[in-house]
């Protein structure tokens, strides 16, 4: 819901505030990010990026977890089979402080993986860019709102399919540089 507010207000603030001073009115044109990238198979490609870095990550935490078994293990294994208090609480610690590094660990994989997909779509909205502004200009559009963070708009400023079809045709003639080629 705040994500819906929050476009509504931009829009609303960009209508407005866009034409003070100027005679011509502003007219505001929204960009659904992430319907582009998957209209023009980058979706799929950071998809793809995101499952492998977390495959990347996923054996990298189990080599963590795995040397802190071992540790564990071999703590155990060095107080033997009738520990005392001290090294009951001694063992207690460690598997605690295991289990806080490893959800530390996790927790640091997450945001990793979350960043690199938010980079991806960073660049990708920059390689957008200019494709989003011929189409605008054409339409007469003066602010251009492009973002996955805007959930719904009229369709009347909605330039989601038509930046998808401009940037499509750029890959097929080698305007638009993308890694991936052209959804059918």
């Amino acid at each position: 819901m705040r994500n819906v507010t929050l476009c509504m207000a931009v829009l609303v603030a960009a209508g407005t505030l866009g034409g003070c001073g100027d005679e011509q009115e502003s007219t505001v044109g929204v960009v659904d990010l992430v319907k582009v990238a998957r209209g023009i198979g980058e979706l799929n490609r950071i998809e793809d990026q995101q499952k492998a870095d977390q495959a990347t990550l996923n054996q990298q935490l189990n080599q963590i977890k795995q040397n802190l078994v071992a540790d564990v293990a071999k703590f155990e294994e060095e107080i033997g089979a009738t520990p005392t208090e001290e090294q009951k609480q001694q063992l207690l610690a460690k598997k605690v402080q295991a289990d806080r590094l490893m959800r530390s660990k996790i927790m640091e994989a997450r945001q990793l993986v979350a960043v690199r997909k938010q980079n991806e779509l960073n660049a990708l909205r920059e390689k957008l860019r200019p494709v989003a502004a011929a189409v605008g200009q054409r339409r007469g559009i003066t602010i251009i709102l492009m973002s996955p963070s805007c959930v719904w708009s009229d369709s009347s400023v909605d330039l989601t399919d038509a930046v998808t079809i401009e940037a499509n045709e750029q890959r097929k003639s080698g305007l638009f540089k993308a890694t991936t080629q052209p959804a059918e």
